[in-house]
């Protein structure tokens, strides 16, 4: 293996070409700033799977990186924290499903040189390297592509789409070891009780998908006792540890990206034969997922109106974040024999405001229709969608808002002759 700099390889980054990433951290911000400094002239896009809520010591400072960088960055998912760069500058929403991704990248590919950033253990005795706690991209995009091999000599080697020769790379760099972590979730009453009534919707031996989320996290929780789940999704929480360890879960948990919150769940994911990491063609693929025996969706969202349309993405016209890959498992549970699930608290903030609203508010998306949905659940109970009429939609989801909201709810619904 020969480490090369990042001066090298920004001065082989042409104009026109992309960059792409998968997840970044913080151990990113020294090669940034080295490409930023031999290349900031370049007229090159900058793409990111997603900026994920890392803790602050982890966060990929990009608020820190994007002003002197001479390129352009394109993320699907960013950081609530970071949303305030979306104005305008060299930083915007790319709005892509990651079942999209691969498709993006092809089609990148014959405009463009393509270039992959992939962080990976140091190469075994048997010459092969590891992408270990996520598989970037799939692995029959890197013979197309210029790639660099971001070494990380903490990277524990997993099972799955994450082992590649080291002859793949063209370019090794060595990243600052260290592994990143991802904050304790601060679970409320509310939170839990509403994680409790949507694991009552998952009939036994189906296979679930979990967001990012407080109450996604709850529901995995709830889940302690129960036999005979199967996994996949795009990120496999620290909760899915313990299911498996208590045997809830049969076969292998597949994942994209993992969400680690201790060094003891990366050293229990090491090489461990529970658990598969897969990269987005296959963890992502609508069709594969809807041919899953009961495949059961749950995401949480910003808020639903009383139509059962859902907004994860912006609050008013402002982006907050991405869609992922929550369409994705949406249209896969709605294509099979599963589930749909929004799960989520009734209220938010300090003056506890409705999540559940008469009509969205002007330039918020729609990342979920109406049809995308079969339940929402709060902390007071479960709105059942499916095959529900415009008024009985109205009225569930009313019945499963915060009782003090309930009240006008039915009056806005009335004054827009939804009831």
């Amino acid at each position: 293996m020969k480490i090369s700099t990042a001066k090298v390889i920004a001065e082989r980054i042409e104009s026109g070409d992309l960059l792409a990433f998968g997840y970044v951290h913080s151990g990113f911000e020294p090669l940034f700033k080295s490409l930023n400094e031999f290349a900031c002239s370049r007229d090159v896009d900058v793409f990111i799977h997603c900026v994920l809520r890392y803790t602050s010591e982890y966060l990929f400072p990009l608020d820190r990186i994007a002003p002197h960088f001479g390129g352009r960055f394109l993320i699907t998912q960013i950081a609530p924290e970071q949303a305030g760069l979306l104005t305008g500058g060299n930083v915007d929403i790319l709005p892509l499903p990651l079942s999209q991704v691969q498709r993006y990248l092809k089609e990148s590919l014959r405009k463009r040189r393509v270039w992959l950033f992939s962080e990976i253990s140091p190469p075994d005795g048997r010459g092969l390297c590891n992408t270990g706690y996520s598989a970037l991209f799939p692995l029959s995009l890197y013979p197309e592509c210029i790639c660099v091999g971001l070494v990380n000599d903490k990277m524990p080697p997993t099972f799955g789409d994450t082992s590649l020769r080291a002859e793949t790379f063209q370019y090794f760099v060595e990243m600052p070891s260290g592994l990143p972590f991802y904050p304790e979730p601060a679970l409320t009453d509310a939170m839990m009780r509403a994680g409790q009534n949507a694991a009552h919707l998952i009939d036994e031996g189906a296979t679930i998908q979990t967001g990012m989320g407080e109450v996604p996290y709850a529901v995995l929780r709830a889940l302690s006792g129960r036999k005979n789940l199967r996994f996949q999704s795009g990120i496999l929480p620290e909760e899915v540890m313990a299911l498996i360890e208590e045997g809830c879960f049969t076969g292998k948990a597949c994942c994209n990206v993992t969400n680690a919150r201790s060094g003891r769940f990366y050293d229990w994911l090491k090489l461990n034969p529970a658990v598969e990491i897969r990269s987005l063609d296959y963890t992502h693929d609508v069709n594969l997922m809807s041919q899953q025996h009961g495949f059961t969706s749950i995401n949480s969202a910003i808020c639903v109106d009383l139509f059962g349309q859902v907004v994860l993405e912006t609050l008013g016209s402002r982006q907050i974040s991405g869609i992922g890959g929550a369409l994705d498992y949406a249209r896969a549970s709605g294509n099979g024999n599963g589930k749909s699930i929004i799960a989520m608290t009734s209220t938010y903030g300090e003056e506890n405001r409705t999540k559940i609203v008469p009509l969205l508010n002007s330039g918020e998306i729609v990342s979920l229709t109406r049809h995308d949905v079969n339940y929402v659940v709060t902390e007071f109970g479960v709105a059942e969608l499916r095959h529900r009429s415009r008024q009985e939609r109205a009225r569930n989801l009313i019945s499963v808002a915060h009782p003090k909201h309930r009240e006008d709810l039915m009056r806005r619904a009335r004054e827009i002759r939804l009831i």
